[in-house]
């Protein structure tokens, strides 16, 4: 919002339009909430560039509007595009790459070389990120703020259990997840189990 304000809005969102004559954003939904929310609370910037919230609502030609481009696409061409721009923006993390390319190939019938074709990386590569989808969700709403891809990938070949002992010991130590942990939980898996 404060940027918007300073600034205006730098680069438009994105829509298309769809059957029911109304238009769906395709991305810039950050900078439409940004948009709704100064003109929903009367904010401004004082002097010193910081945000001032009247609470009440912008009127008449004081209203900020959303720069938005229109563009003609089917839901797949909407759905690449989508991942696209989140990725040249780095605002994805492996779990939400993961649930895309679960989405591509649930509903679009990609395959995982299409895939790995479409984001630019190996098959192996795509194959290793489905795992993240096996890890409970809250270990998965940790991966790239609190703890790496390649920490969360060792975690997958643990049991439950086995990976709260390893979340609990890092947590411990306040350090992250250390591979080291994780062969140690492995090690006690399989004297356990015999194997």
């Amino acid at each position: 919002a404060k940027s918007i304000l300073e600034d205006g809005q730098l680069q438009p969102s994105k829509a298309r339009r769809i059957p029911n004559k109304t238009v769906e954003l395709l991305f810039g939904f950050t900078r439409w909430q940004a948009v709704k929310w100064i003109n929903d609370n009367g904010v401004s910037l004082d002097h010193e560039k910081k945000l001032v919230v009247s609470g009440e609502a912008r009127q008449g030609e004081s209203r900020l509007k959303l720069k938005v481009t229109i563009t003609e696409c089917n839901d797949e061409e909407a759905f690449r595009q989508n991942i696209v721009e989140n990725r040249v923006r780095k605002s994805t993390t492996a779990v939400d790459d993961a649930h895309n390319h679960r989405s591509l190939r649930e509903e679009l019938g990609y395959t995982d070389t299409q895939i790995a074709e479409l984001y630019e990386c190996s098959v192996a590569w795509v194959g290793q990120v489905r795992k993240l989808l096996s890890l409970p969700a809250d270990i998965q709403k940790k991966i790239g703020t609190e703890m790496s891809t390649t920490e969360a990938l060792q975690l997958c070949d643990l049991s439950p259990v086995e990976q709260q002992q390893v979340l609990v010991a890092a947590q411990q130590t306040g350090s992250t997840v250390k591979v080291a942990e994780v062969k140690k939980a492995k090690r006690a898996s399989n004297t356990a189990t015999g194997d």
